[in-house]
């Protein structure tokens, strides 16, 4: 809430909900919003006589929205959710075994009718929940059920063998998203069925491991697919994605060397795919647009990390987490292979990321025409600092292969603020003016 509404609102909480059980008269002076920040902080008796004011606090209290607001909820609430036949979503966090038991417990009852379920599991002590009795609940059919998310600290111990998610039979399912754990029993049962409907799948590694990479076949019609925790074994397997996806998103183990990601990636003909994510075989994922050219290119420094991204003509982006050693290497991989003689845009984002410029071959893009260079609040703290320099010694000399460059920004996430030395950004604009002759759009926000 705001500094307003907590004063107007300062008297309501979990000790008195007096100002919440005002006359039906005056509900409708309450927006929304307000409502579910004092519902978020009542025990769960309060929510009940909240929903009894009127019908639309009744409404508000059993909104999912107000369920994701709250972790362990008070699941005394469950009944009446099942009593609410518009409520058709469901979206739990859960850290307690007593919570997760109560669920457990109840989910039966109104299963049957959401079409979206969402559990999230934080413990450091999940080898104590009852996951029998989810997969108890979770195995039979579900008709109506189009989303299913379990994410969190969830273990396959309990599965019966041979038991099915959703007992084997699809219905309405599209998206199916299971994390990172591995939902198999080990012996001869599996959870993950042929879900031929499933447009969205969010798996481990190692739940397809034992069966190979069928994918193709179990889920013909995915569109967006997330591997976690991709190993050797798995990558034993070729990769055969469905005719349909446009989507791919992996993530190998630290184990996995590059080049066999990259050789993996690679008999995956992910060439034709919109969207690619990969956290290993990068200059190859950020080239392969098979044969579009590549039209922009942007690099974000978080910490040691990097996010490179590739986009090309028409609907089509690459990503890849690349260390900060490698980044040079990546950058000289895809001008080796020809992919940045078309780049008209190039974004970089933090100081490390700004330092990588001289190396990042502008001189291999004849038709660079923007080039956006975007520094973080604590970047530009620091700017006027003798000792934290934006460009390194000699870092200009670059600058005279940008005469094609139209449109040129040096600019902060919220402004440079007051600590800048604004004598720095004035000795910036003259060494760079003189290189960005062509510029028309000279924009550097102090």
């Amino acid at each position: 809430m705001s500094a307003l509404d907590s004063s107007m609102f300062s008297h309501v909480g979990k000790a008195s909900v007096k100002a919440a059980f005002a006359p039906k008269a005056t509900t409708s002076y309450f927006p929304k919003k307000v409502l579910l920040s004092i519902f978020s902080n009542m025990e769960t008796t309060e929510l009940l006589k909240a929903a009894a004011v009127d019908q639309r606090w009744r409404r508000i209290v059993l909104t999912p929205e107000l369920w994701t607001t709250l972790i362990d909820p008070p699941l005394g609430l469950l009944p009446r959710l099942s009593d609410a036949s518009e409520v058709t979503a469901l979206d739990i966090s859960i850290t307690g075994a007593e919570h997760f038991r109560k669920l457990c417990t109840l989910l039966p009852r109104f299963l049957p009718q959401l079409e979206e379920l969402s559990i999230y599991l934080y413990s450091r002590d999940a080898g104590s929940f009852p996951f029998e009795s989810l997969w108890d609940v979770l195995c039979r059919p579900a008709p109506l059920l189009r989303t299913l998310c379990l994410k969190g600290e969830f273990s396959w111990r309990g599965i019966p063998a041979g038991s099915s998610l959703l007992g084997g039979k699809a219905g309405k399912l599209r998206t199916l998203i299971l994390g990172g754990f591995r939902p198999v029993n080990g012996k001869r049962g599996y959870l993950v069925s042929a879900f031929s409907g499933v447009r969205v799948l969010d798996i481990a590694g190692p739940s397809l491991a034992q069966t190979g990479l069928t994918i193709r076949s179990q889920y013909p019609s995915l569109r967006e697919l997330t591997l976690h925790n991709v190993h050797p074994k798995l990558m034993e397997h070729p990769f055969v994605a469905p005719l349909p996806l446009r989507k791919l998103q992996i993530h190998f183990l630290a184990i996995v060397l590059a080049r066999d990601a990259e050789n993996w990636l690679r008999a995956a003909n992910i060439e034709g795919l919109n969207e690619v994510f990969a956290t290993l075989g990068e200059g190859f994922v950020l080239g392969s647009f098979e044969g579009r050219n590549i039209r922009t290119l942007a690099c974000t420094a978080v910490g040691g990390i990097f996010r490179m991204e590739t986009r090309a003509d028409g609907d089509y982006v690459r990503t890849a987490l690349v260390a900060r050693d490698d980044v040079e290497r990546v950058l000289g991989r895809l001008v080796g292979l020809g992919k940045m003689s078309h780049v008209a845009s190039v974004r970089f984002e933090g100081v490390d990321a700004m330092r990588l410029l001289p190396s990042a071959h502008l001189e291999a893009m004849p038709i660079l025409d923007t080039l956006d260079l975007v520094m973080s609040f604590e970047d530009i703290r620091s700017f006027g600092d003798a000792k934290v320099q934006l460009f390194d010694v000699g870092d200009f000399n670059g600058w005279p292969r940008l005469n094609n460059v139209t449109k040129f920004f040096l600019r902060g996430k919220k402004g440079f603020g007051v600590n800048v030395d604004r004598e720095q950004v004035r000795r910036l604009v003259k060494a760079v003016t003189p290189a960005v002759t062509k510029v028309k759009c000279l924009n550097i926000a102090t």
